[in-house]
């Protein structure tokens, strides 16, 4: 029986990091860059007569950034702590009504004194109905499905991989169905696990195909 192909996944985390402080800076240079171009007095009372209504932009904008700022802190620290994780998966793809299999591999060499939580999401992205003449186009994220597994690794540490061995059913190919008015459909494989106070957390985007 030959060895089935490994595919390498690497963990989304350092992404959607560096995502979160770019829309940090982003976002709070703009807030800046708008109360000093316009020369914006910070008064916020309403039945002030120097009240711009202009000045709530900057503020919705630097609440963004802090919000961002925050995302883009606990993952520097989760990088820091933990490195980068890596899903060996069995296969270049997994069919719906198939099983997801593979190993998830830590940089570091975990020890949870519960075991790992595994989470498998079909996450579709719904385009929401703009208004008519606008030209705006809109998607929410909706998770259309989802399993979660509790998995207790060899000697309770990840020293030779967390095993992965999930059934994804074939009631999900209608997501994948041609024709359906959404803006794409996203696998998504997480781990997680409370490691000496802090939260271990790795994402991992995977490849299904329609049965």
């Amino acid at each position: 029986m030959s060895t089935p192909r490994i595919h390498p996944i690497e963990d989304a985390t350092p992404t959607h990091t560096s995502s979160a402080w770019f829309g940090a800076v982003l976002a709070l240079a703009a807030a800046a860059g708008i109360v000093l171009w316009f020369h914006l007095p910070l008064e916020f009372d309403f039945d002030s007569p120097s009240f711009n209504p202009m000045v709530l932009v900057p503020v919705v904008l630097a609440g963004f950034g802090i919000v961002q700022t925050v995302k883009g802190v606990r993952g520097s620290i989760q990088q820091r702590r933990f490195g980068a994780s890596c899903f060996e998966m069995e296969g270049d793809r997994v069919a719906v009504g198939g099983t997801l299999r593979g190993r998830i591999l830590t940089a570091r060499d975990l020890e949870p004194p519960g075991g790992f939580l595994l989470r498998m999401r079909c996450v579709e992205s719904v385009r929401l109905t703009s208004d008519i003449g606008s030209g705006s186009k809109r998607s929410r994220d909706e998770i259309r499905w989802e399993s979660v597994t509790k998995v207790e690794v060899a000697d309770g540490t990840s020293r030779h991989g967390i095993p992965v061995q999930l059934a994804i059913p074939k009631s999900c190919g209608k997501y994948l169905e041609p024709g359906r008015k959404n803006d794409g459909v996203r696998w998504v494989l997480i781990v997680s696990a409370p490691v000496g106070g802090r939260n271990y957390e790795a994402l991992f985007a995977v490849p299904v195909r329609d049965a």
